[in-house]
């Protein structure tokens, strides 16, 4: 079982094809039942990091997506004309959802729902923008 651990602490070094290769090898070469459950415990706490560091990453992007998106244009948008007429909030809310900025020690994002009344004032925006013609 020693050994075991160690190929399966190896394992953990590995990646790629070389990986494949290495736990196919550690297929045949643990063959018991009490091996067959350590490989096992071994795969399932492996997958349970990967998926919450999956989750980290994700929640990574959906904070900073919106704030990438608008990096380019920030400068050019009516933040608290937004804020103000499309959210009926304050521009320090909609800063801080943009930014990132934690308020009372939590971090807040924007709901589907308000990604989507960003969207729609962002188009209406640039309609009205679009259809201004002095004379």
């Amino acid at each position: 079982m020693n050994n075991l651990q160690k190929d399966l602490e190896l394992a953990q070094t590995l990646s790629g094809k070389a990986l494949d290769e290495f736990l196919m090898q550690i297929k045949g070469k643990y063959t018991s039942s009490e091996d067959k459950k350590v490989i096992t415990e071994f795969m399932m706490k492996r997958a349970d990091e990967l998926l919450n560091q999956m989750g980290e990453v994700e929640k990574k992007l959906d904070e900073l997506s919106v704030r990438e998106q608008l990096n380019n244009d920030l400068e050019i948008l009516p933040l608290s004309y937004i804020a103000k007429h499309y959210f009926n909030k304050s521009s320090s809310w909609l800063y801080q959802r943009l930014n990132g900025n934690p308020v009372r020690g939590k971090v807040y994002k924007f709901k589907p729902e308000e990604i989507k009344i960003l969207n729609d004032a962002l188009q209406d925006i640039a309609k009205r923008i679009g259809a201004l013609s002095i004379s």
